[in-house]
């Protein structure tokens, strides 16, 4: 896609209820402008579906559509009492206290692109887009 593309469908995706349709890989990428919790966020839909077993096991899908967050199970308090502990210590609670959750939903169009453009050998328009 062209930067002026990608500019375009930046602004459609802009307005509530928005979906751009992009081809990604050989797949159907649908992306639609969603209200959560009184925000906007973007969902990635593959093959005009989203399935719970894409977020949890590791695919190809996975790596190249989802959004993946780190999370930990340490309160603030508990990291902050972690901070006086030598940094081995450190390293090793945080290993095992850190996981990774990943979503469909992603809260920025800029790091969406971002992502798609490191992980996606070619990226093309399903359809001429206008705003």
């Amino acid at each position: 896609m062209t930067e002026k593309q990608w500019k375009t469908a930046e602004e459609r995706l802009g307005m509530p209820c928005a979906m751009i349709t992009l081809k990604a890989d050989g797949y159907r990428i649908d992306i639609q402008t969603q209200l959560d919790k009184m925000k906007l966020v973007l969902a990635v839909y593959v093959n005009g579906e989203i399935r719970l077993e894409w977020a949890s096991n590791d695919c190809e899908i996975r790596r190249k559509f989802y959004f993946g967050e780190k999370r930990t199970l340490l309160s603030r308090k508990q990291r902050e009492e972690l901070k006086k502990e030598k940094k081995a210590f450190q390293k090793a609670v945080k290993e095992k206290m850190e996981y990774k959750v990943y979503t469909p939903y992603w809260n920025s169009f800029c790091s969406l692109k971002r992502h798609l453009i490191k992980n996606c050998t070619s990226i093309e328009q399903w359809e001429e887009l206008s705003v």
